[in-house]
């Protein structure tokens, strides 16, 4: 506010060529499913949601076609179609783009779907803030017990000392629930 910025908009721009997008749509499956672009793993492990829960989502939500990015960390998750640690960063941008919905943590590719004006939901647990790190066109899912926001890095050998509960508290129908309502209108 001392050099006048009274509200600033946090948003990403990413510039893809056609030639890009044209190789993500020979890349996705041409089916009639909504696409969900998604991954599991930040660099933070206070960032991830468990895996059991991703599992669980993607089996109650078998009508529409997942698709994993991310690098080699990824866990194996079934009945998706996995690209993790298989495309560089601009081939994920490039996936993403033609998706309908982006899933994820606090992560490179949250930042990268709002680049590229892909509806997302992220799962913030309680490590980090929302007014810091998500944007508000996103759906961004946060759990803040008492020790949150923690800012943990694990980088300096910090630990959680509470066992994850802000990323565990976060329940699948809970995700479940905004996916549905974020997608009602596109399978309308």
């Amino acid at each position: 506010n001392d050099i006048g910025i009274i509200d600033y908009v946090y948003k990403c721009n990413v510039y893809l060529g056609n030639d890009e997008k044209i190789w993500a749509r020979k890349k996705i499956l041409n089916n009639n499913k909504i696409k969900i672009a998604f991954n599991c793993r930040s660099n933070q492990e206070v960032k991830n949601w468990p895996v059991q829960n991703w599992e669980l989502l993607i089996k109650s939500l078998r009508d529409f076609e997942w698709i994993q990015l991310g690098d080699q960390n990824e866990p194996y998750i079934k009945n998706v179609v996995n690209y993790s640690g298989k495309l560089n960063r601009r081939e994920s941008i490039s996936i993403m783009s033609v998706c309908d919905l982006f899933i994820g943590p606090d992560s490179f590719l949250a930042h990268a779907a709002n680049g590229v004006n892909l509806k997302s939901l992220v799962i913030f647990g309680g490590s980090r803030t929302i007014q810091n790190l998500g944007y508000s066109d996103n759906i961004n899912i946060a759990n803040r017990p008492p020790c949150s926001p923690c800012w943990i890095n694990q980088d300096d050998g910090q630990k959680c000392m509470n066992e994850l509960k802000c990323l565990s508290n976060i329940k699948v129908e809970t995700v479940k629930s905004q996916i549905i309502s974020i997608l009602t209108p596109i399978q309308g």
